[in-house]
């Protein structure tokens, strides 16, 4: 038998295979393509806001991510690291960004002194800033009296303090000054000034000024601890408490304009918190007043040694054995250690803050961080023949006066006036 199919019928079944077709019975239809990736930003995802000790690394690595318009991480970017605040160091060469995009700071080390850091990262004109911030458990309460100074010395005095916070990081015993107004006129020089009774010491007090001394190149500043810590027992004894600092106002251009200005400012303050002025009353001076004056400190000798000292301080640290009052017996030997800070003269160009005058610190009782020294050598016997003439002292030998301390003070405020300076 023959059947026909009806030809309207037979269009009606292809419309209707046509409809379900179009209708999701068949394959999907191609999305139009996504657009390539494009850096849009950069942001740091790891090792923000952290604080630590002066010259370590962060205790979490930073790093940086370079993402696209999407929020996904780009790999294969150049991302390159600097510092922006803070005086760290990075190593600068270009990294590529891995598989998500990060990029990890190589070798990052906070700055020296305590404050704020920021590490910059940078990509394709992109950049994200990260902070960190240096800490020292040691306050420095920096107080400037007399007349007004340049600000290029409140600046020096400033950076000075935050410097050598960063070295010194442990906390002292506290002092109140009692119910009795402290003077600090007789003394410590201070003219016009007092302490007001009840005042909390933590740890440090220096007063700081530029005012008239004795004309032009003549002494060009006088520092000293004043009054010290009476604390039998503790590492806190004998340590200051209250120290002061003048700068000859004839004098204080001159520092500038040679740059000189802020070496000498950390040199006095140095002087301050005990380098010099607290090692016969922390018996680590022997010698004194001979061509044999030696410092005796166990941390300082090793640091010496550390610096290629081992033939010169296999017991003991040379101390400076010319130079008058102001420098004999206070400072390393010139003829010995050439540009170092602590030197009875600042030379031109760098005066490096080493790893002995920090650890010779350690020896007084202070907690320290060696890790906040400047980069420096022993130069040798033959530094004195090769070293730059341009240094002060050189012109006048008495160019600094260094002062030792007054009183004693307990931790409740009871002073006891030093017979003989120690």
């Amino acid at each position: 038998m023959q059947i026909s199919i009806p030809f309207r019928g037979f269009i009606s079944l292809v419309v209707a295979v046509a409809l379900t077709a179009a209708c999701g019975g068949g394959t999907e239809p191609i999305a139009p393509p996504k657009p390539p990736p494009v850096a849009t930003s950069i942001v740091f995802t790891a090792g923000a806001n952290q604080s630590g000790f002066a010259g370590m690394a962060p205790a979490v690595a930073a790093v940086a991510t370079v993402k696209d318009q999407f929020g996904n991480g780009i790999p294969g970017d150049t991302v390159i690291f600097s510092i922006v605040d803070g005086d760290g160091t990075v190593f600068g060469l270009p990294l590529v960004t891995d598989a998500s995009g990060n990029a990890t700071a190589p070798q990052w080390k906070l700055g020296k002194s305590v404050g704020p850091q920021s590490l910059r990262a940078t990509a394709k004109g992109l950049t994200a800033l990260l902070t960190a911030t240096v800490t020292s458990s040691y306050n420095i309460d920096l107080r400037f009296f007399g007349p007004p100074m340049p600000d290029a010395a409140a600046a020096g005095f400033t950076a000075a303090a935050a410097r050598i916070s960063g070295s010194v990081i442990g906390d002292l015993a506290d002092v109140n000054v009692g119910t009795t107004a402290v003077d600090l006129d007789k003394g410590c020089g201070v003219t016009g000034v007092s302490l007001p009774a009840g005042t909390l010491i933590d740890d440090v007090i220096i007063y700081a000024s530029v005012a008239p001394i004795d004309g032009v190149g003549k002494v060009l500043a006088f520092s000293g601890p004043c009054f010290i810590r009476s604390a039998p027992g503790s590492t806190s004894d004998k340590l200051t408490v209250i120290g002061t600092m003048q700068f000859d106002s004839d004098d204080i251009q001159t520092l500038i304009s040679r740059g000189s200005l802020k070496d000498v400012i950390q040199h006095e303050m140095l002087h301050v918190v005990g380098i010099g002025t607290l090692w016969s009353s922390k018996g680590v001076l022997a010698g004194a007043g001979t061509v044999d004056s030696r410092f005796t400190g166990t941390l300082g000798i090793n640091a010496c040694i550390g610096l290629g000292g081992s033939t010169i301080c296999p017991t003991s640290v040379p101390v400076e054995n010319s130079g008058g009052a102001g420098t004999a017996d206070g400072h390393w030997r010139e003829t010995t250690f050439g540009n170092e800070l602590m030197t009875g003269f600042i030379n031109s160009g760098l005066n490096p803050y080493s790893t002995m005058s920090i650890q010779s610190l350690g020896d007084l009782g202070y907690s320290v961080n060696p890790a906040a020294a400047d980069p420096y050598n022993i130069p040798g016997t033959n530094f004195m023949a090769t070293r730059g003439a341009a240094i002060l002292g050189e012109m006048s030998p008495a160019w600094e006066s260094v002062a030792k301390p007054a009183a004693m003070i307990t931790r409740d405020g009871h002073i006891t006036r030093l017979q003989q300076k120690q």
